[in-house]
């Protein structure tokens, strides 16, 4: 009896595991698409909850384990998010004469300045354009720290008071546009998304249809009236950050739960995704500016404009935000499946 009970708790666990690496995949499938030019209503929309998202699954795997663990979990986060952004901004510093070379950048670098460039990688500050998605790492980091930190607090009331009270602050930095030290107003502002998906990581909500409809026609209505862009501090008015979020988280966990009812091969694909959010992060601008090279050399779109942060101007994104999504999507891909054949070829010999 026990071990059926094993058994079947390990297979829950898992499980669980990639109902939320699909759910990922979901958000950072929309991210390609905020980037790639969609219809501005379409982006409003995806705006308002995708990066709440991720802080909110975050937070469902977040785990305390009192004083003596903090300086474990902050190297684990060092390892998982700081080092990745080094590594990866390295490279991308260290390769931005060829992309200057294609048209992809309009300055060429000095030695001098590539040194400060790897410099501010370093100090987990700077990125490249390519590399600019690469901020969410900054501040998931200082958001899931600081979380850490306030659930020390061994009074759960006054958790959700310092976290509201952290919020109210960042959003009033944010509103105001006074920008604080390392972005610091925006990740007070996010702390609140991570903490809900932390307490709320039993939540049926997802289960419950006048939930899922009351999140949907939220999200509906407030793409018409709110503005969330977190990466350049708006965090909308005031609630409307931890509210849209779980409004997403609700509604994004649905559409989950149907694909693992529905289409096994869609949701097996979403956790894939999920999985390897991390290279879609990294890769997908570079897949906008391969995309824009091909179409420049086929007379479509301005030349001139190959070093835009995403996309060439003199296009309609009605409909070219497809084919700009699909090749955001295509070179993570591509790169994941040449580093297994590499991995895969090294360990046979």
């Amino acid at each position: 009896m026990t071990k059926n009970k094993d058994k079947n708790t390990s297979k829950n666990i898992i499980q669980r595991d990639l109902t939320w690496d699909a759910i990922k995949g979901i958000a950072i499938m929309l991210m390609v698409v905020g980037h790639s030019g969609c219809p501005s209503y379409l982006r409003n929309f995806i705006y308002l909850f995708h990066m709440g998202l991720f802080y909110y699954a975050s937070g469902h795997f977040f785990k305390v384990k009192g004083i003596a663990g903090f300086l474990p979990y902050l190297k684990k986060k060092l390892t998982g998010l700081y080092w990745p952004f080094v590594k990866w901004g390295g490279i991308f510093v260290l390769l931005h004469n060829v992309f200057y070379s294609l048209g992809w950048y309009q300055d060429e670098y000095s030695m001098t300045y590539t040194l400060k460039k790897l410099l501010m990688t370093a100090l987990f500050k700077d990125v490249e354009n390519l590399l600019v998605p690469l901020w969410f790492m900054q501040s998931l980091f200082k958001g899931l720290v600081i979380t850490y930190i306030v659930c020390l607090i061994p009074k759960k009331w006054l958790q959700w008071t310092v976290v509201v009270a952290t919020y109210l602050i960042g959003w009033f930095y944010c509103e105001k546009d006074i920008h604080l030290f390392y972005s610091m107003n925006r990740d007070m502002g996010i702390v609140i998304a991570i903490f809900l998906g932390y307490e709320l990581k039993n939540s049926q909500l997802a289960q419950n249809k006048w939930c899922v409809g009351t999140s949907f026609l939220l999200l509906v209505f407030a793409a018409f009236y709110v503005r969330i862009e977190l990466v350049s501090d708006e965090i909308g008015p005031l609630g409307a950050f931890p509210i849209l979020t779980l409004a997403g988280a609700v509604f994004i966990r649905r559409i989950v739960l149907f694909c693992q009812q529905k289409a096994q091969n869609c949701y097996r694909f979403l956790a894939w995704m999920g999985r390897n959010s991390l290279y879609i992060l990294i890769f997908h601008f570079t897949g906008f500016h391969l995309l824009s090279k091909m179409m420049v050399s086929f007379g479509i779109g301005n030349p001139n404009t190959l070093s835009n942060l995403t996309l060439l101007d003199g296009i309609n994104n009605n409909y070219w935000f497809i084919p700009y999504t699909l090749s955001g999507l295509v070179l993570p891909f591509v790169y994941l499946s040449i580093k297994q054949a590499v991995l895969k070829y090294c360990n046979s010999k």
